[in-house]
């Protein structure tokens, strides 16, 4: 059984493709309690229809989309660039960082760790991100992740990997 977040680690896409080595997945920090999960859409089913049978002489089954949904809290500068792009200047206490013209997209790995000690891996995920900015007195200011799960590059590897992390 997977229950409860430890934390998400991500890596840079492995050059050949592939699940990226341990020692690449560096923790992205804190995330929003309650806000990370991992979907799979309905899948979709088209059929075939003989003008002869109301009944369906055959059907095909596409899987639903998988998406990795997560929100930081760290908003320094250099996670702003890593997560939203743009550009950063200046340094220490005049440090700035600079929205990108278009939104950025990124392709990175990811693992997510649950408190039971097991794992999923997505070996390929495309995401963009978005300022997320709640100006009330209990608002703060965050970063909302949301990804495709993707077919994986190299051969044999899966888009979704589960296992059990060792001590």
């Amino acid at each position: 059984m997977m229950k409860g977040l430890a934390g998400i680690d991500s890596a840079p896409l492995p050059v050949a493709g592939g699940i990226p080595a341990t020692a690449d997945l560096v923790f992205i920090g804190n995330t929003e309690k309650d806000q990370a999960k991992v979907t799979e859409a309905d899948p979709t089913e088209t059929e075939f229809y003989a003008n002869e049978t109301d009944d369906p002489i055959d059907s095909d089954i596409t899987g639903g989309k998988k998406t990795l949904e997560f929100t930081l809290f760290d908003v320094a500068e250099a996670n702003l660039l890593a997560w939203l792009g743009g550009t950063v200047s200046g340094t220490g206490a005049t440090t700035t960082w600079n929205s990108p013209g278009q939104k950025a997209t990124f392709e990175k790995s990811f693992r997510v760790r649950s408190k039971d000690g097991q794992y999923l891996i997505f070996p390929r995920v495309k995401f963009a991100a978005k300022v997320d900015y709640d100006l009330s007195n209990k608002g703060f200011f965050k970063v909302a992740v949301k990804g495709t799960i993707l077919t994986p590059t190299g051969t044999g590897i899966a888009s979704m990997v589960k296992g059990t992390l060792s001590v």
